[in-house]
């Protein structure tokens, strides 16, 4: 896997390469995609706290590292997974995004996601349901352990606090997510509630 350059801080070089290196990021869910497309706009999205701190995974990422963004529904984790994978994807080949719940289906199709070579963003954590929970803790502890083993780029987001992460799955996968990735936290409010509010 390659290295992205030193210049982690430089949100105008980050859009430089966002811009050159639109026909790479077709993998992206439309949404997310056409706010790339549209960069320069949104720069000072870019210039935020919760943005500069995930910049700063870049690095990580490109050497096979596990992130997760978590925060409450609406504070921009998806568009930052999105623009760190958009970046990760110039230095690592064979990018997806899946919705977690799918991650869980899947492995009724005898599909694996965990076997998946090149970067991984699993959106919305804790969002899945399954009816069987062993069933569901252990696929997940599963998926974050081959990930984390193989050194495959894997970003997570989730709005579950810390709390309602254990009571949802358990003490050990918590753990083990705290060891092997980085976990970031988006402060703030909700960026769509305070768009609601001007409009």
């Amino acid at each position: 896997m390659g290295q992205p350059p030193d210049r982690r801080g430089e949100i105008v070089t980050h859009i430089e390469i966002l811009k050159s290196q639109l026909r790479r990021f077709k993998w992206l869910p439309e949404r997310y995609l056409q706010a790339i497309r549209e960069i320069e706009m949104i720069q000072p999205g870019l210039e935020s706290d919760n943005m500069r701190a995930a910049l700063e995974l870049l690095p990580g990422l490109c050497a096979g590292g596990m992130a997760v963004l978590a925060g409450p529904i609406g504070c921009g984790k998806t568009f930052a997974a999105c623009v760190l994978g958009a970046l990760t994807s110039c230095y690592v080949p064979d990018c997806k995004f899946v919705q977690a719940r799918a991650v869980l289906k899947a492995s009724f199709e005898n599909q694996d996601y965990a076997k998946h070579r090149g970067l991984l963003i699993v959106d919305d954590l804790g969002r899945e349901h399954f009816t069987d929970k062993g069933f569901g803790i252990a696929e997940w502890d599963y998926f974050f352990d081959s990930r984390y083993s193989a050194m495959q780029p894997t970003i997570v987001t989730t709005n579950l606090t810390e709390e309602e992460f254990v009571e949802k799955y358990n003490r050990r996968i918590f753990d083990r997510l705290k060891e092997c990735a980085k976990w970031l936290v988006f402060s703030g409010s909700s960026l769509r509630k305070r768009e609601e509010e001007r409009i």
